[in-house]
Protein backbone atom coordinates (compact mmCIF):
# COMPACT_ATOMS: atom_id res chain seq x y z
CA UNK A 1 0.00 0.00 0.00
CA UNK A 2 1.16 3.55 -0.47
CA UNK A 3 1.58 6.05 1.71
CA UNK A 4 -1.40 7.81 0.81
CA UNK A 5 -3.37 4.74 0.97
CA UNK A 6 -2.38 4.17 4.37
CA UNK A 7 -3.47 7.87 5.60
CA UNK A 8 -6.83 7.00 3.49
CA UNK A 9 -7.40 4.02 6.01
CA UNK A 10 -6.18 5.45 9.18
CA UNK A 11 -8.61 8.74 8.83
CA UNK A 12 -11.56 6.18 7.22
CA UNK A 13 -11.31 4.25 10.35
CA UNK A 14 -11.05 7.05 12.40
CA UNK A 15 -14.28 8.76 11.07
CA UNK A 16 -16.30 4.92 11.54
CA UNK A 17 -14.97 5.22 15.40
CA UNK A 18 -16.18 8.67 15.73
CA UNK A 19 -19.81 7.29 13.90
CA UNK A 20 -19.85 4.77 16.57
CA UNK A 21 -18.70 6.77 19.39
CA UNK A 22 -22.07 9.03 18.49
CA UNK A 23 -24.06 6.52 17.76
CA UNK A 24 -23.20 4.30 21.16
CA UNK A 25 -23.30 6.70 23.49
CA UNK A 26 -26.59 8.65 21.63
CA UNK A 27 -28.92 8.70 24.72
CA UNK A 28 -26.11 10.71 26.73
CA UNK A 29 -25.29 13.26 24.13
CA UNK A 30 -26.79 16.70 23.40
CA UNK A 31 -28.01 17.93 20.36
CA UNK A 32 -24.91 20.11 19.69
CA UNK A 33 -22.56 17.40 20.74
CA UNK A 34 -24.14 15.26 18.72
CA UNK A 35 -24.36 17.38 15.47
CA UNK A 36 -20.37 18.10 16.62
CA UNK A 37 -19.69 14.65 16.11
CA UNK A 38 -21.21 14.33 13.16
CA UNK A 39 -19.46 16.87 11.70
CA UNK A 40 -16.18 15.65 13.09
CA UNK A 41 -17.03 12.21 11.02
CA UNK A 42 -18.12 13.97 7.88
CA UNK A 43 -14.16 15.84 8.10
CA UNK A 44 -12.32 12.58 8.73
CA UNK A 45 -14.23 11.07 5.71
CA UNK A 46 -13.31 14.13 3.70
CA UNK A 47 -9.62 13.46 4.56
CA UNK A 48 -9.94 10.03 3.77
CA UNK A 49 -11.43 10.22 0.46
CA UNK A 50 -8.55 13.32 -0.72
CA UNK A 51 -5.77 10.82 0.58
CA UNK A 52 -7.98 8.25 -1.88
CA UNK A 53 -7.77 10.28 -4.55
CA UNK A 54 -4.25 11.49 -4.10
CA UNK A 55 -3.36 7.81 -4.71
CA UNK A 56 -5.16 7.00 -7.55
CA UNK A 57 -4.04 10.34 -9.07
CA UNK A 58 -0.32 8.96 -8.49
CA UNK A 59 -1.44 5.60 -9.84
CA UNK A 60 -2.49 7.16 -12.97
CA UNK A 61 0.43 9.86 -13.41
CA UNK A 62 2.64 6.39 -12.90
CA UNK A 63 0.67 4.85 -16.12
CA UNK A 64 0.41 8.30 -18.12
CA UNK A 65 2.67 7.23 -20.96
CA UNK A 66 0.33 3.77 -21.44
CA UNK A 67 -3.08 5.09 -21.50
CA UNK A 68 -3.21 5.97 -24.88
CA UNK A 69 -2.47 2.33 -25.34
CA UNK A 70 -5.20 1.41 -22.66
CA UNK A 71 -7.73 3.11 -24.44
CA UNK A 72 -6.73 1.83 -27.71
CA UNK A 73 -6.32 -2.25 -26.77
CA UNK A 74 -9.77 -1.95 -24.59
CA UNK A 75 -11.59 -0.76 -27.45
CA UNK A 76 -10.27 -2.91 -29.83
CA UNK A 77 -11.19 -6.05 -27.57
CA UNK A 78 -14.44 -4.29 -26.73
CA UNK A 79 -15.27 -3.99 -30.63
CA UNK A 80 -13.76 -8.27 -30.90
CA UNK A 81 -16.14 -9.42 -27.95
CA UNK A 82 -18.88 -10.16 -30.21
CA UNK A 83 -16.78 -12.13 -32.57
CA UNK A 84 -15.18 -14.58 -30.57
CA UNK A 85 -16.80 -17.79 -30.85
CA UNK A 86 -16.08 -19.82 -27.60
CA UNK A 87 -15.97 -18.80 -23.84
CA UNK A 88 -12.93 -20.10 -23.54
CA UNK A 89 -11.79 -16.99 -25.76
CA UNK A 90 -14.20 -14.14 -23.86
CA UNK A 91 -12.72 -15.61 -20.55
CA UNK A 92 -9.02 -14.72 -22.28
CA UNK A 93 -9.98 -11.68 -23.24
CA UNK A 94 -12.49 -10.38 -20.46
CA UNK A 95 -8.99 -11.30 -18.01
CA UNK A 96 -6.95 -10.04 -20.03
CA UNK A 97 -8.88 -6.36 -19.39
CA UNK A 98 -8.87 -6.84 -15.72
CA UNK A 99 -5.60 -7.52 -15.48
CA UNK A 100 -4.63 -4.20 -17.17
CA UNK A 101 -6.92 -2.43 -15.13
CA UNK A 102 -5.64 -4.01 -11.69
CA UNK A 103 -2.58 -3.18 -12.91
CA UNK A 104 -3.05 0.45 -13.64
CA UNK A 105 -4.92 0.69 -10.55
CA UNK A 106 -1.81 0.28 -8.42
CA UNK A 107 0.19 2.37 -10.91
CA UNK A 108 2.32 -0.55 -12.56
CA UNK A 109 3.87 0.09 -15.46
CA UNK A 110 4.80 -3.25 -16.82
CA UNK A 111 1.78 -5.49 -15.78
CA UNK A 112 0.14 -2.40 -17.70
CA UNK A 113 1.97 -3.19 -20.49
CA UNK A 114 2.13 -6.79 -20.18
CA UNK A 115 -1.72 -6.94 -19.85
CA UNK A 116 -1.85 -4.86 -23.19
CA UNK A 117 0.23 -7.45 -24.92
CA UNK A 118 -1.59 -10.25 -23.77
CA UNK A 119 -4.75 -8.24 -25.14
CA UNK A 120 -3.43 -8.14 -28.32
CA UNK A 121 -2.80 -11.29 -28.46
CA UNK A 122 -5.83 -12.87 -26.82
CA UNK A 123 -8.02 -10.63 -29.57
CA UNK A 124 -5.89 -11.37 -32.72
CA UNK A 125 -7.48 -14.30 -34.10
CA UNK A 126 -10.75 -11.95 -34.08
CA UNK A 127 -9.42 -8.97 -34.97
CA UNK A 128 -7.50 -10.79 -38.28
CA UNK A 129 -9.93 -12.66 -38.85
CA UNK A 130 -8.19 -15.71 -38.21
CA UNK A 131 -9.85 -19.22 -36.99
CA UNK A 132 -7.43 -18.68 -34.06
CA UNK A 133 -7.25 -22.13 -31.77
CA UNK A 134 -10.35 -23.94 -30.97
CA UNK A 135 -11.49 -23.01 -27.04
Amino acid sequence: MSDASDLASIFFQWSQAVDDFRDNNAATLTSDQKVRLKDLAGQLDDISTHFTLSDIAASVAAIQPQIDQIKTVTANAKATLQKLNTVAKVVSVVGAVAAIGVSAAAGNVGGVLGGIGDLAKAIAPAVTGGAGTPG
